[in-house]
């Protein structure tokens, strides 16, 4: 009885803190595979896997443990379906961190070549994360060295370090554009091909 009056008391006092673009410390109550419930103080809210950061996250347990502290952003207030949860509140922790696009451009311009880690592959290229929260795409044309390939993976592998040039950046549509086969001046194979032809 008296655990159930202390939170409703909680509950009122989050409720007159409660609108969208407050900020709160939170406690991680539960985990599913598309979030995280945190209680703002006797009043849950809903932190949704895709705003949990910039970095791309497959599950949320990757990144929060249960009891967990978390600084959050209120985004989204609605109605809730009964009185027992009078609203339905969406969390953002991701709104509260830098956006790694405002810099990209100073820190990866045209031309330079850094390492990589294969994220995802696609049949058209694969995704390569140059930074937290920043990946770019090297198109199958520039992976496979003069290999005709028909899916990135006959030339790279999930989690694989890749030495990557940078062909542009645009911030706006956050997109890079990379490159394995221009690193270095050229591949390893183009490199012996011209030296071949050159004897």
């Amino acid at each position: 009885q008296l655990l159930e009056e202390e939170q409703q008391t909680r509950a009122a006092e989050t409720r007159q803190k409660l609108q969208v673009g407050s900020v709160f410390k939170g406690k991680v109550t539960s985990l599913t595979s598309y979030g995280a419930f945190i209680d703002l103080g006797g009043i849950e809210g809903m932190l949704h896997v895709s705003e949990i950061g910039h970095t791309r996250t497959a599950h949320p347990q990757d990144v929060f443990s249960l009891g967990q502290e978390v600084e959050v952003q209120v985004i989204k207030i609605e109605k809730g379906k009964d009185d027992k949860r009078p609203e339905r509140i969406s969390l953002s922790r991701r709104s509260l961190e830098r956006d790694p696009w405002r810099d990209a451009v100073s820190r990866f311009p045209e031309g330079t070549e850094t390492t990589g880690r294969v994220m995802r592959l696609e049949t058209f290229g694969a995704f390569v994360e140059l930074a937290p929260g920043l990946e770019g795409l090297v198109h199958i044309s520039e992976i496979g060295a003069g290999r005709r390939l028909s899916h990135a993976r006959e030339a790279v592998q999930l989690g694989q370090d890749v030495e990557v040039k940078v062909l542009g950046v645009d911030s706006n549509r956050r997109r890079i554009s990379l490159s394995m086969a221009a690193v270095g001046g050229g591949s390893q194979q183009e490199r012996e091909v011209e030296t071949a032809s050159s004897r």
